[in-house]
């Protein structure tokens, strides 16, 4: 399959880091689009910043500018390397849900997601985006683990 638009959700981990090395050889070897997409959700600004934000509105002031900050290194080694990607952020309060509604609207051909490995009591209690995505998603869905290599083709 010949693949036009790759959907790759970050978070700027080294998983993500990962699915985006997989995503871009494929779109190399496909002539694809890739689409970052990042989740900005209120629970993860609050515990990873101690920054008490109760409103969207007010998330969306503080953060986009930084999330983006974050992005533009990305976006501008896939150019160096002649991949069309372009970035989405969007807001919510559960990632995998918007992730998926993400994928409903814009309908990529692929989504490469890159996996914690979490296991135990930290997968029961922080659960899996990934695994979510794949069991919701309608379009193809590519885990890429968090232990994986590869050598670059270019």
């Amino acid at each position: 399959m010949k693949y036009r638009q790759i959907l790759v959700p970050v978070d700027f981990s080294k998983y993500s880091e990962k699915a985006v090395d997989y995503a871009a050889e494929l779109a190399l070897r496909d002539k694809a689009e890739i689409v970052l997409l990042h989740v900005a959700t209120l629970l993860q600004s609050h515990l990873e910043r101690e920054f008490p934000v109760y409103d969207l509105g007010q998330f969306d002031a503080i953060h986009k500018s930084q999330i983006e900050e974050h992005m533009q290194p990305i976006l501008d080694g896939l150019k160096e390397r002649g991949i069309k990607a372009s970035p989405q952020i969007i807001t919510g309060y559960a990632e995998a849900d918007q992730i998926i509604d993400f994928i409903d609207e814009y309908k990529p051909d692929l989504v490469v997601m890159g996996t914690h490995g979490r296991s135990g009591l930290t997968h029961l209690l922080m659960g899996s985006i990934a695994e979510k995505v794949v069991r919701m998603s309608r379009v193809p869905v590519l885990t890429v683990h968090h232990e994986w290599e590869f050598e670059r083709t270019t």
